[in-house]
């Protein structure tokens, strides 16, 4: 009910999510879970698997699914690398502020500067990465697992 209170205008038909450098697909089009599950279980031989998407979609099930095909022992979840509540809540409290006179119902906030990057411990990181066997098969999965330090590992291997 906050936007009755203080309305704001949030039908901008010039947002548009860009990806640079991303190709169209030429190849086929994968439906259904067991379907992208085998293909991708197909490909993945050795090396570090990154597993990320939509906040609503189900990507532990997905992570877990390629893992019993692939006979993966290790799968990480990205949560483990996360900073603590106490030290995120204090990089977004700018962003989220609790004024509950002009903001009853706590839907406005800003949006967030940086990246996925201050969010995650970075020795916990470099530790997980140093320790990991190329020809072992790993798979990291969670929402911003696609950072540029699991990319970069992952390209390679």
């Amino acid at each position: 009910m906050g936007y009755l209170i203080n309305p704001v205008r949030f039908d901008d038909r010039e947002a548009v999510n860009v990806i640079p450098d991303l190709l169209p697909s030429t190849g086929s089009v994968v439906q259904g879970v067991e379907k992208i599950v085998d293909r991708i279980g197909s490909r993945f031989s050795q090396g570090l698997l990154l597993v990320d998407g939509y906040m609503t979609s189900s990507i532990e099930k997905v992570a877990w699914l390629i893992a019993e095909r692939t006979d993966t022992r290790s799968v990480v979840d990205i949560r483990t690398f996360y900073k603590p509540s106490p030290v995120i809540d204090a990089l977004v409290s700018e962003c989220l502020p609790e004024d509950r006179k002009s903001d009853p119902e706590l839907i406005y906030g800003k949006l967030f500067s940086g990246t996925i990057q201050d969010f995650l411990d970075s020795e916990k990181v470099e530790n997980f990465l140093k320790n990991l066997d190329p020809n072992e098969k790993t798979i990291l999965y969670g929402y911003g697992c696609i950072d540029d330090r699991f990319t970069g590992f992952a390209e390679k291997s």
